[in-house]
């Protein structure tokens, strides 16, 4: 009889400072193989120097981080090997053509031969590059080269995949293809760590979610169990009023269900009722509820917790 899959990626406890600067503040979550965990948090969350920490490219002040069962701080090399990477900033070879940089990079991963040789071809054609192939990357516009940078990331298909938000600045079709072959290496068996803005892609690759603010995990769990958390449906009613239409928001576990009760407790006001909305919880409503603000990185700060993340829904 197995147990339960063990994670691939394991971080505990994890704190990164700078001077006196916390940049992490004891984040610990988990990423398994086959899964994808969405890492959201305001600018300057922390979720950068997590993934810089991960590869082993800054320093702990405390705290453990395994890949693959090897502790990073004791064997970044061996980690390395099991890392693809697409960082914030773009990581390319500007003089070198696009077949050229995924083909140094393929190598650089431990591929040869018709290995090497396969994995490129297959990366230029999920990222579309083909007809980009043989031109030099500063020659290519920001999102070619951030297609460039993605497959050089994902080229050698790595048991571990970071994304520190790989779409910003392209185009839909290409943001597409990113998010298709992300699903894809999941379900392959890649454990993929995903920092995005967007809350849409996090819901579009079924991800888990892990919730930074000010360098702590403030929340985690999947989509739906957070919404069920964090926020609530309801039934939003407009009534006419001078000066200004006046909204009154009422909590509803069914919304549908409950509407007829909600409209009778104000049948005294249905002259002035100009409007009726049911409103379904999102992930967007979480992230406000938690954070106490939007994505905008000068939204309020929210009190500090640290969860464990991404194995199950607590």
């Amino acid at each position: 009889m197995t147990g339960p899959p063990l994670p691939f990626l394991t971080v505990t406890d994890v704190v990164v400072s700078y001077g006196s600067h916390l940049a992490l503040r004891g984040v610990s979550l988990d990423v398994l193989q086959g899964k994808v965990v969405g890492l959201l948090g305001q600018n300057g969350a922390g979720k950068s120097t997590l993934m810089h920490a991960i590869t082993g490219l800054v320093q702990l002040s405390g705290g453990f981080i395994g890949v693959g069962g090897i502790d990073v701080a004791r064997d970044q090399r061996a980690a390395r090997r099991l890392i693809g990477i697409a960082p914030q900033d773009l990581a390319v070879f500007p003089s070198l053509t696009v077949l050229e940089n995924l083909r140094s990079w393929a190598e650089l991963s431990g591929l040869r031969g018709s290995r090497c040789q396969r994995a490129v071809v297959e990366a230029i054609e999920v990222m579309q590059l083909g007809h980009l192939r043989d031109r030099r990357v500063h020659r290519l516009s920001g999102g070619e080269q951030r297609r460039v940078h993605c497959a050089m990331a994902i080229v050698g298909k790595p048991p571990l995949l970071l994304l520190d938000e790989p779409t910003v600045g392209v185009d839909p079709a290409t943001r597409r293809a990113i998010l298709g072959h992300v699903e894809a290496l999941a379900d392959e068996g890649s454990a993929v760590l995903y920092s995005t803005h967007y809350l849409a892609e996090i819901e579009q690759l079924g991800a888990d979610v892990v919730i930074l603010h000010q360098g702590s995990v403030l929340a985690n769990g999947s989509v739906a169990s957070l919404v069920s958390r964090f926020s609530e449906s309801a039934v939003e009613l407009t009534f006419r009023s001078p000066g200004a239409d006046e909204v009154i928001r009422v909590p509803a576990a069914d919304p549908v269900d409950e509407l007829p009760a909600v409209l009778l407790r104000f049948d005294d006001r249905r002259r002035d009722l100009v409007g009726v909305a049911i409103r379904r919880p999102s992930l967007e409503d979480v992230f406000v509820q938690v954070t106490g603000g939007d994505l905008d990185p000068a939204a309020a700060s929210a009190a500090d917790r640290t969860p464990r993340a991404g194995l199950v829904d607590r």
